[in-house]
């Protein structure tokens, strides 16, 4: 098997260890301010709500660099296709191997092919792999577009607790300490399988870090910038991961398109 495919098994195994335009989504909140945080948000991502409710599709194409232990760095084209509710895949290729990671409906379409044989983790794994499959692309839609498909839903509530708002779009003064210094507008969410993740919002109203449980007694940040404008929604170009101070994941995008026709055939298990 080549480095990469070595490295990126490894980090498989690791992971386990740790509708339509007006239908509803699987955003749920417990207090006026999450959802006014929330919802302010998706206004300012799609200059209104409307766009990003008819979300259906994402293809992001770009750059990825992956870091696993002490080692160094691994270098890597990605795509990464999304096809709501429930179609996840994201595919590195490096050093003429190639990871798939992500599920479609309840199978899971993680391999390594290193060029000489295709490999999968072994069946006992399969139910705890999805299920890190099903929480990547929760945060992948919740970072990028303030989105949670309807296939998973998400509860949130506000930091601070509930405010008193004539509208749930005004932006609340909502405050918590993160990293010794104040932050507005932050809320959490919650989801089955111990699902959690904070969301942290600036001061132009677009998601801009998602700190979340990668074990249970340490948390990942990943940050969301270079947010450009893509058939009416502002998405973000660079996607990054980090385990305390190292950054573990970063995604350059230099295409990401929108509501593209998606099938089954995008979304096959990896074959020779």
């Amino acid at each position: 098997m080549s480095r990469l495919g070595i490295r990126l098994a490894a980090c498989v195994v690791a992971g386990v260890a740790v509708a339509a335009l007006h239908a509803q989504d699987g955003a749920v909140f417990k207090d006026t301010t999450a959802e006014s945080i929330f919802r302010a948000a998706r206004v300012a991502i799609g200059q209104g709500e409307g766009k990003v409710l008819a979300l259906r599709s994402l293809v992001l194409k770009g750059k990825s660099r992956v870091v696993l232990g002490d080692q160094p760095a691994v270098d890597a084209t990605v795509e990464i296709r999304v096809l709501l509710p429930d179609r996840y895949l994201r595919t590195d290729v490096a050093d003429a191997s190639r990871l798939m990671t992500g599920f479609s409906g309840k199978s899971l379409l993680t391999s390594i092919d290193d060029g000489k044989e295709i490999s999968s983790p072994p069946p006992n794994l399969h139910a705890g792999l999805l299920k890190v499959e099903q929480a990547r692309l929760t945060r992948l839609l919740l970072g990028m577009a303030a989105y949670v498909s309807p296939y998973y839903f998400v509860t949130f509530r506000a930091m601070g607790g509930q405010a008193d708002l004539a509208s749930p779009l005004q932006a609340p003064a909502t405050t918590v300490i993160r990293d010794g210094r104040l932050d507005q507008n932050v809320i959490e969410g919650a989801g089955r399988d111990g699902f959690f993740v904070r969301m942290f919002v600036d001061a132009g109203r677009y998601p801009i870090t998602l700190a979340y449980r990668a074990t249970k007694d340490a948390m990942n940040e990943m940050t969301f910038a270079d947010r450009r404008e893509v058939d009416g929604l502002r998405l973000p170009f660079r996607i990054s991961t980090k385990d305390g101070k190292r950054t573990i994941d970063d995604l350059v995008f230099d295409q990401v398109s929108v509501n593209v026709p998606l099938g089954d055939a995008d979304f096959a298990p990896s074959r020779r």
